[in-house]
């Protein structure tokens, strides 16, 4: 079985950076199963330059060789886009596991939206998932009800927490992770460059008018008029 692992590397409340919490307990549901049924776990991760030292620490827990893609892009659509891209040149894979969110953004868009960009099913905000066969069955809380769900593989799982308690690194490991190789690729010049962007809001200025009217009923007709009169979208 070939798992990619997605990894996204944060800031954390102490000013260092560190593997997002979720993505570590993704990159520990990969590691059962490939103790399981055997394979290889490979790690993505899409950040800045000096991201080497916290995809090697990953490394350390126990995956086989990761890619670090330098960009220069936080927007969910370009990373998406971006990783998208560098999937589809890799070899062929059976599961694609990621943290269901990203604790310093909050977001979950990512899994998403490459759900859509390769055309994979998506199981969000899973809780436990074993593979059988071609199928992976998934467990996830969802409006207080637990639902299971099952997809063919190929296929994208989200997890949530707490799916598993993750693993420390052996010191073994560490020194080892150190030596493996790190695929390193430089994003397009066209991804987004450092900066904010602004908006502009014109807004319409409205005579104010004071309504007297003599009853609720007759508010209610004044208003109902006035804002057809807007043409309010």
């Amino acid at each position: 079985m070939k798992i990619q692992v997605l990894m996204k590397e944060i800031l954390d409340q102490g000013g260092r950076y560190s593997l997002n919490p979720y993505d570590r307990q993704a990159l520990e549901e990969a590691l059962r199963l490939k103790a399981t049924h055997g394979g290889e776990v490979a790690i993505v991760t899409l950040g800045r330059a000096e991201a080497e030292d916290t995809v090697r620490s990953a490394l350390a827990l126990g995956a086989d060789r990761a890619s670090l893609i330098i960009a220069n892009c936080r927007e969910a659509a370009e990373v998406s886009r971006l990783l998208a891209e560098h999937i589809r040149l890799e070899a062929e894979y059976d599961l694609i596991l990621a943290g269901a969110v990203a604790v310093d953004d909050c977001q979950s868009q990512v899994p998403g939206r490459l759900s859509v960009l390769l055309g994979r099913p998506l199981v969000n905000n899973v809780s436990r998932l074993e593979i059988t066969g071609n199928i992976v069955l998934c467990e996830r809380e969802s409006a207080g009800r637990r639902e299971k769900v099952a997809v063919p593989l190929p296929a994208i799982v989200a997890v949530g927490r707490p799916i598993n308690k993750v693993r420390l690194p052996a010191v073994f490991n560490i020194i080892k992770a150190n030596r493996m190789p790190l695929t390193i690729t430089i994003a397009p010049s066209h991804a987004q460059p450092e900066g904010n962007t602004s908006y502009e809001l014109r807004l319409k200025k409205r005579r104010g008018v004071i309504v007297r009217p003599a009853d609720e009923a007759e508010a209610v007709a004044f208003l109902i008029g006035a804002l057809a009169n807007e043409k309010l979208p």
